[in-house]
């Protein structure tokens, strides 16, 4: 009986009971160590993938920022593997096959997969979003902490390495929408998903009305002309359109309404079922561009979500932000 035979067994809760459930689930998350060979002796290599096909872009990003942070301190090298973990950006025949973080990012330290192939320490990461609560990037220990903010901040600008080919198209398409002249105010919206299903234990989301509100006095005390929004909701692009017309800016990408949403499926499950020939890459690098445009924003708006978190990350700063704290789904 082969492995995958015997984990697909154990992980039946109706066989084993919950506590054996459990325990597989935790031995199955363990931290692995391994030996290929006898090369790079001197080094410790740390593999960082993360399994999650709901995730966005960011989510993903966040959680391999906390295990940088747990590499630095225990003086590995991190390696981030997303070839062999499945994410919502992964292409059905890509598994195994593509590193989706090298399409967007270089490595953090240099060294990729077929650097370490015979090397004598390698470390396969936890499968938790943080190796240990001391890493963890959560709601109240980032937000709230100006000190741990600049802790993964710097962490962000010293080790998330956007490659060359991703960094001229983000340049490029600054150039294509933003005003040569005039200043901006960046929001990030959410809804679909996170106003459908409010999942619990995720941040409230604001309602775009009060958003339009807080933006129109800020455009008229920070002397901004345009407004810049980050959404995947059709929604709530609508309504910014109605609000400031000539004066929004928004990235073509495919919006979905918050009729379409099922209120059991997640954002990327949506996308599967409703947009044909779904575009993964397509996706991400729209998520990265939206990001990246408004950390290029004069002041910023946003919701407590990843792509906030991703902001506050790879920005050098603001004249004015606002990240609304309203609680949790319960």
């Amino acid at each position: 009986m082969n492995i995958h035979k015997i984990n697909t067994i154990i992980a039946d809760r109706t066989l084993f009971g919950k506590w054996s459930y459990h325990l597989f689930k935790r031995w199955k998350s363990r931290e692995r160590h391994l030996t290929l060979g006898n090369d790079n002796r001197d080094k410790t290599f740390y593999i960082i993938g993360y399994e999650d096909k709901a995730g966005g872009l960011f989510w993903l990003i966040n959680k391999v920022i906390m295990h940088i942070a747990y590499a630095i301190d225990k003086h590995y090298i991190p390696i981030v593997d997303f070839m062999n973990y499945n994410t919502q950006y992964t292409d059905p025949d890509g598994l195994h096959k593509i590193n989706i973080w090298e399409d967007f990012f270089e490595q953090p330290a240099g060294y990729n997969l077929n650097d370490i192939l015979h090397s004598r320490h390698i470390i396969i990461n936890r499968q938790e979003p943080a190796p240990h609560p001391k890493y963890l990037m959560g709601q109240e220990e980032f937000y709230d902490n100006p000190d741990r903010i600049k802790y993964f901040h710097d962490i962000f600008q010293r080790y998330i390495k956007i490659n060359k080919k991703t960094k001229v198209y983000l340049e490029e398409i600054r150039e294509l929408y933003f005003p040569k002249e005039g200043r901006i105010v960046g929001v990030l919206c959410r809804g679909t998903d996170y106003t459908t299903i409010r999942p619990k234990g995720h941040p409230i989301q604001p309602s775009p009305a009060d958003v339009i509100k807080d933006v129109k006095k800020v455009m008229e005390k920070y002397h901004c002309s345009h407004v810049f929004l980050a959404t995947e909701d059709k929604d709530i692009e609508d309504l910014f359109q109605r609000s400031f017309e000539k004066n929004l800016i928004c990235l073509p990408q495919e919006r979905i309404r918050g009729t379409q949403m099922n209120g059991n499926f997640y954002l990327a499950q949506e996308k599967e079922r409703q947009l044909n020939n779904r575009n993964r890459h397509e996706d991400a690098l729209n998520y990265l561009a939206a990001v990246y445009l408004l950390t290029q924003c004069n002041c910023f708006l946003g919701g407590r979500t990843g792509g906030t978190k991703g902001v506050l990350l790879a920005a050098d700063g603001f004249d004015y932000v606002k990240i609304y704290d309203l609680g949790l789904y319960i």
